[in-house]
């Protein structure tokens, strides 16, 4: 598996070293199942709640790019995740690399929705103008 240091983001350090854990039999794979799986929950709460957001259809097509990057980090980090639970019923170790994969895949995708967002608010204040349909 590839190795993650202190630069990458938390919570993909913790998935690398749960699926570490159960490849090596340091935890069971009732355990990862129980993190994986609260995981996936609460992501899956998030892209429910973004997908019923109410916005107007003027912000909605400002903000169309961040908002499609949001949801497809989403999907992707969702389905890593799915592909981890895959490993608790299969035990197929390549899994957990293809599963981890698309949550480190699904992270960049999230990064990239969140520096668009700041880039656009760096605009808002640096121009004083608060009009968001001008960026």
């Amino acid at each position: 598996m590839k190795q993650f240091d202190e630069s990458s983001p938390l919570f993909i350090q913790k998935l690398d070293k749960l699926c570490k854990d159960v490849s090596f039999g340091q935890i069971t794979v009732e355990k990862f199942s129980e993190e994986v799986s609260g995981y996936k929950k609460n992501l899956t709460e998030a892209f429910n709640n973004i997908q019923k957001e109410e916005m107007s259809e003027e912000l909605r097509s400002v903000m169309n790019e961040e908002i499609k990057a949001g949801s497809c980090g989403l999907s992707l980090f969702i389905n890593g995740l799915e592909k981890l639970e895959e490993y608790v019923t299969t035990k197929n170790l390549p899994l957990l690399e293809e599963g981890l994969a698309l949550c480190i895949s699904g992270n960049e995708m999230l990064f990239k929705a969140m520096e668009l967002n700041l880039q656009r608010m760096e605009f808002f204040k640096n121009s004083g103008d608060m009009n968001i349909s001008n960026p």
